[in-house]
């Protein structure tokens, strides 16, 4: 297994921050005009973040599936030019969100709020016998995760907000019989999620073309953990350290480090890795073969956590009290390259690493990354330095998980603010684009910027802090930052200044 990327760059921004009408962002108009603006300035890839059903506060670290795709993402004026949609129940919808903050996805009001066109495009689409014929060709060929994803959203529709540990013991221990009274009691909710995927999966493999048009790539993230509170989990509890009614003794998260001095008790399940290698790594292998399918590149988060990885009890308040345990290591790779041949892997090598994780990283030749928010700590040689980079790796201002770089310039320390102007010979009002300069003249293959960079936004655009629960994962960027031809501009003099255009991919 290898990944070897060309000299090249591109944006970190997920489809939800991009700007609509319809108060979160889609697969629609916007997206393809954000594929235009990266092609105009000389990008090559597009980078977001995991595109399945959100969890709690809108994370997409925190799914309900990790195959499902969002259906908040489908674009709406897709389905009103299919006739499925009245064009008046958009304009409804947007002159609702017209209220809200435009730089914001207000996540209480819009998703019940497209469901509910969601439904009614459903109850117009079933209708037709061509839409039918395709939707069933759908139905047989993504049955090994659709089967139970459709059952599991239908359940969580009739047990409105509980966890399926607390659904009928039953449907908990997932009795055959009681499957087959839930899907005779849900057959109209279970036809009804079909088509949100149906449609999310059609609007993307369009969306994927176009892209590749432009000759932009996509790279997509695979999280190592799944949610609890997930069809994954409910349906293969035997994967992960569960008892037969859901019950963890312990969960995922990462010790002290960086972004917490308490740690991160994350709360997700461990897999048992013996039953993972038992089952030949079946469900792993259709994890990757679904991201591959829709992604060119995929970054695995936490890819320590398959050489050791954090295990915490769960009924600590905090994870200072955990330990490592060793995770499936060279075993799990071999059996994907076995499986699918040579995967395009990114590995978030962050936060706590030991060498063993740089071997097993090394091993199979996958690039990791570099982060420059982290590099100002005082050491000449700190290897998020851009002047450090080996060519074989991903370089960030910063990700997701950081704040923009003038928020983290603005609020860093006076030291670590003293060190950048020194290394960058740069003063304060021009640190950003110092940064920026910096990181595309290093020796990394790729460089990827936050699209928050781009207009040198502050801390409150910040995408998530990790540790906090409220107001992750909402920014937006406007319309007018979209069509900022001023901005891309410069965006592509740089990319061109330092060898990165998209004609060398």
């Amino acid at each position: 297994m290898a990944t070897d990327i060309p000299r090249s760059s591109g944006i970190l921004l997920h489809p939800t921050s991009l700007p609509s009408p319809y108060g979160i962002g889609d697969l629609g108009s916007s997206a393809r005009d954000f594929i235009d603006a990266l092609a105009s300035s000389g990008q090559t890839w597009w980078q977001m973040l995991p595109l399945n059903v959100p969890g709690h506060g809108g994370s997409p670290y925190s799914a309900e599936s990790a195959f499902a795709g969002n259906p908040a993402l489908i674009d709406l004026e897709a389905l009103a030019e299919r006739g499925w949609l009245e064009r008046s129940s958009l304009k409804s919808l947007a002159d609702a969100c017209a209220k809200h903050a435009p730089s914001r996805v207000n996540f209480s009001q819009v998703t019940p709020a497209k469901m509910a066109l969601l439904d009614a495009a459903w109850e117009t689409a079933k209708k037709d016998k061509a839409t039918s014929a395709l939707i069933d060709a759908f139905k047989t060929s993504e049955a090994a995760w659709l089967v139970d994803y459709t059952l599991f959203a239908a359940l969580k529709e009739k047990h409105p907000g509980k966890s399926w540990r607390d659904w009928p013991a039953d449907l908990v221990a997932r009795k055959a019989s009681a499957l087959e009274r839930a899907r005779e009691e849900c057959s109209a909710a279970i036809e009804r999620h079909t088509f949100y995927q149906w449609v999310f999966f059609s609007q993307w493999s369009e969306l994927r073309t176009h892209a590749q048009a432009k000759g932009i790539r996509l790279i997509g993230d695979i999280p190592i953990f799944v949610a609890m509170d997930s069809a994954d989990v409910w349906a293969n509890r035997h994967l992960f350290k569960l008892d037969e009614r859901g019950h963890a003794d312990v969960v995922a998260g990462v010790p002290p480090d960086y972004f917490s001095a308490t740690g991160q008790k994350w709360g997700n399940p461990v897999y048992d890795w013996s039953a993972v290698e038992e089952n030949k790594y079946a469900w792993w292998i259709s994890r990757v073969q679904k991201a591959i399918e829709t992604v060119d590149l995929v970054r695995i988060d936490h890819f320590r956590g398959f050489q050791d990885y954090w295990e915490t009890p769960s009924d600590k308040p905090t994870a200072i009290d955990g330990e490592w345990v060793a995770g499936p290591r060279d075993a799990f790779f071999e059996a994907i390259e076995g499986a699918l041949g040579e995967v395009p892997f990114i590995a978030e090598d962050l936060g706590l690493i030991d060498e063993p994780v740089y071997e097993l990283r090394d091993r199979f030749h996958l690039p990791g990354m570099k982060v420059m928010h982290f590099a100002f700590g005082g050491e000449p040689d700190h290897p998020f330095l851009p002047h450090t980079y080996p060519e074989h790796c991903v370089a960030y201002t910063g990700t997701h998980d950081n704040d923009t770089t003038r928020g983290w310039y603005e609020n860093t320390s006076d030291e670590e603010r003293h060190r950048a102007r020194v290394y960058l010979s740069s003063p304060d009002e021009e640190i950003v684009d110092a940064m920026c300069e910096a990181l595309f003249g290093s020796r990394a293959n790729l460089t990827i910027l936050p699209a928050q960079d781009l207009w040198e936004l502050g801390t409150e655009h910040r995408m998530n802090t990790p540790s906090t629960v409220d107001g992750n994962w909402s920014w937006r960027m406007t319309s007018e930052q979209l069509a900022d031809s001023e901005a891309w501009s410069v965006l592509g003099d740089r990319t061109e200044r330092h060898d990165r255009t998209r004609r060398k991919a």
